[in-house]
């Protein structure tokens, strides 16, 4: 009785990267073929990518895109989120300015919202 595509999945899916490689390699000489080109590496991430996901960020900075057409609006907006100074707060709002650091993504989403509404263009990283 011949195996199943499923049945030969599952067996694949349970070898380590070093036994697919070996694998490849037998399957290459036994019918004269060539494989692609493929990192073992890669076959790690194809394999099994739930080991391999990567940190959701959780912490994020606001920073200032460009001001817009009101300025004023924005330098009142960014005063009230940072508690500073009115000539502090003036100096945050240069394009490429961070008006703060390591946010939630909930508060760092209300602030971007904040800036935006003050006609400001903002990005989160």
């Amino acid at each position: 009785m011949s195996p199943t595509t499923e049945q030969l999945l599952n067996t694949v899916a349970a070898m380590t990267v070093n036994e697919i490689v070996d694998l490849t390699k037998a399957i290459e000489d036994k019918f004269g073929v060539k494989a692609s080109d493929v990192k073992a590496e890669s076959l790690v991430g194809f394999l099994d990518s739930t080991q391999l996901a990567e940190e959701e960020q959780t912490e994020f900075d606001v920073v200032l895109k460009e001001v817009g057409e009101t300025k004023i609006k924005v330098i009142k907006i960014v005063r009230a989120i940072t508690n500073l100074g009115l000539k502090e707060s003036k100096d945050l709002t240069e394009p490429g300015a961070v008006i703060v650091r390591e946010l939630s993504k909930e508060d760092a989403e209300l602030t971007k919202k904040s800036l935006e509404d003050a006609g400001a263009t903002v990005v989160l990283k």
